[in-house]
């Protein structure tokens, strides 16, 4: 707990666990789930507990002409600096999302999506799918596409961010 936005975790869930009105929300296993979160991802975790609803999030495809397909980026979100307006480009984002719902705190689904089409146009200028794009161009026989989903922080996680985030 050297970091100082972990440490600011730790003692907001203590904090939680002090409060007698809000001490419910310090449920035991927090202080071990903080322990399992790096520096960069207590950075960014706030910005998926705090989603009202849910946030969107892709997957980067390659679709072969003989109908095989695989990912070739997985867990793309929607997310962006407050101040800037800038994407954030974390090179480890997949595996904090796989880290977050592996603890509880978060879900995806790429067989929900948002109906309004324009909530994923944010992948098309995304460095995970143009790097992509741009390798396979010249192939006639794939496709480079998007798979559409969600993002969304449990009950679990909701209770997480009650108890250790500002």
């Amino acid at each position: 707990l050297d970091h100082p936005d972990l440490k600011d975790m730790y003692l907001r869930l203590l904090a939680t666990a002090s409060d007698q009105k809000r001490q419910d929300d310090a449920h035991p296993g927090f202080a071990s789930i903080i322990r399992q979160i790096s520096p960069a991802e207590a950075v960014h975790l706030p910005d998926f507990l705090n989603l009202e609803h849910h946030g969107a999030i892709a997957n980067v495809t390659l679709t072969q002409a003989g109908g095989g397909q695989r990912y070739l980026e997985r867990h793309v979100p929607s997310i962006y600096d407050a101040k800037t307006g800038c994407d954030i480009i974390e090179p480890n984002m997949a595996s904090m999302i796989d880290n977050w719902t592996r603890l509880g705190l978060i879900l995806t689904n790429y067989e929900m999506w948002s109906p309004d089409g324009s909530t994923y146009e944010y992948m098309q200028s995304r460095p995970e799918y143009l790097r992509w794009k741009d390798q396979y161009s010249d192939d006639e026989d794939v496709r480079v596409g998007i798979q559409h989903g969600i993002v969304y922080p449990t009950d679990f996680g909701r209770q997480f961010s009650r108890a250790a985030l500002p």
